[in-house]
């Protein structure tokens, strides 16, 4: 059993071999090249991994096993194929990270005030164009980084978040932090400073 790697179906690393299976004993003429403890029904797993190759960051490539027979007769199956990816995912600059508020008249509207003294909603624009989003998690504060209100918890895939048990206080501002990780494990963190205010007090008329 042998190795190798492959890009666009082309071979790109030397065939190295991976395993070599016992002979078993089934014929008078084997016992020259037999193992005698090698039973020929069953099956083996065999684990593969290539060290040391100098792959291109955003490329796919696949990986190939060949199996040849004492005959000299082989067949190669390809991987579906796995791309390089050694970037992490990218916040938007313009707009990270906006909130809420479930109270308002558009409460889908991005703002930093709140009526809500129970709920808070963040919605962030954090993408990955390689390896995409594989999953986000998203942190509530009572300060930038905290996470007092609420631990770092997983909503998968959906770049937004929506707690409703929650003890907010007037006037108090919160924070949320956010954290995507692509799919080849690469984490950003990202930890919002502006922060949502809880205003519950009806406008005065002076």
């Amino acid at each position: 059993l042998q190795r190798a790697v492959f890009w666009n179906e082309t071979q790109v690393s030397d065939w190295q071999v991976l395993y070599k299976p016992c002979i078993p004993c089934l014929h008078d003429c084997d016992y020259l090249h037999c193992d005698p403890k090698c039973r020929d029904n069953g099956f083996t797993e065999v684990r593969l991994m290539l060290a040391g190759l100098k792959l291109k960051d955003g490329e796919t490539y696949q990986f190939g096993v060949k199996a040849t027979l004492a005959n000299g007769q082989s067949a190669v199956s390809l991987s579906t194929g796995q791309l390089v990816d050694t970037t992490p995912p990218e916040v938007d600059n313009e707009a990270p990270l906006f909130y809420n508020d479930p109270t308002a008249p558009y409460p889908y509207a991005p703002t930093n005030y709140t009526a809500s003294t129970t709920e808070i909603r963040a919605v962030w624009i954090i993408s990955d164009n390689e390896s995409l989003i594989m999953e986000h998690f998203w942190a509530i504060g009572s300060a930038p980084k905290g996470t007092d209100l609420q631990p770092w918890t997983s909503v998968g895939a959906l770049p937004s978040g929506t707690n409703s048990q929650l003890v907010l206080t007037n006037g108090r501002k919160y924070f949320v932090s956010v954290r995507s990780v692509n799919n080849a494990g690469l984490a950003t963190t990202y930890y919002d400073k502006i922060g949502l205010t809880v205003m519950t007090d009806p406008p005065e008329l002076g």
